[in-house]
């Protein structure tokens, strides 16, 4: 199964890596930092296996927990026309927090989403796909986050919750140097916060699969850890750079 939306890092193009990667016999699968959900969808849902989704964006978890719980209201709320008035008033009233009930702030989300360019939620761009598309998809979705656990939680305080040595963390932070495509309201993610998931990393009981961008800092990092070089076209949007390849390491502690 696909993401039903783009994001900042998603991760299509190592989505079958990445599942290759998890153990048959983890009983506990934690997505930390969620976004697209590229991986928890492209798996396969195990029988007995707890899974859980979390991202820090209030927002993006919002328009998830509406498609879990309320599926049906959220297709009607959503506008079928785009528009850049529309996605100017819908960008507005996210960004500057107008009150809105949980349906109407998913409705808009999921519009900034699609109608943008490279799904960064700030340029209006027309989605390849229409919009009335994408939400006719969404009861599959829904069906898939079924049994899912959906949080919004800072990742230090989410990793020690959920910590067993049956657990398999996969973490697919803001790259080093990237930061700035995530950064909005809630989402700052600086230099610390690498130094602290690192650190958070090296006292769990459980296994986690990493992905983050190739550079010596983080490759200093996490030097005592299995680290595997993959290669993609860089996928930032509005990058002078953006057709040229792209290194990433997949780390492990397993």
């Amino acid at each position: 199964m696909r993401s039903f939306i783009g994001w900042i890092g998603g991760k299509s193009h190592l989505k079958n890596q990445i599942i290759s990667l998890i153990p048959s016999d983890c009983n506990r699968y934690i997505e930390v930092c969620g976004g697209a959900g590229w991986v928890l969808f492209g798996k396969d849902k195990i029988k007995g296996q707890m899974e859980v989704f979390n991202d820090i964006d209030g927002d993006l978890i919002n328009l998830y927990k509406q498609i879990k719980n309320n599926c049906s209201a959220l297709q009607k709320e959503v506008d079928w026309l785009q528009s850049r008035e529309l996605f100017s008033q819908y960008r507005y009233e996210i960004e500057q927090q107008v009150e809105l009930t949980d349906l109407q702030r998913a409705a808009r989300y999921l519009y900034l989403i699609k109608c943008s360019f490279g799904s960064n939620r700030n340029s209006f761009a027309t989605a390849p796909k229409t919009i009335d598309n994408i939400v006719s998809e969404l009861p599959k979705y829904k069906e898939r986050l079924k049994s899912v656990i959906i949080e919004n939680r800072d990742f230090e305080d989410l990793i020690k919750t959920y910590d067993r040595d049956s657990a398999l963390f996969y973490v697919d932070p803001p790259y080093v140097a990237s930061e700035r495509y995530y950064n909005r309201n809630y989402t700052k993610f600086n230099k610390d916060d690498h130094i602290r998931l690192n650190a958070v990393l090296k006292g769990i009981k459980g296994r986690f699969i990493l992905s983050y961008n190739d550079c010596d800092f983080i490759r200093n990092l996490y030097k005592d850890y299995n680290i595997k070089c993959v290669s993609r076209q860089n996928l930032l949007p509005a990058t002078p750079d953006n057709c040229v390849e792209f290194k990433e390491v997949v780390i492990t502690n397993y």
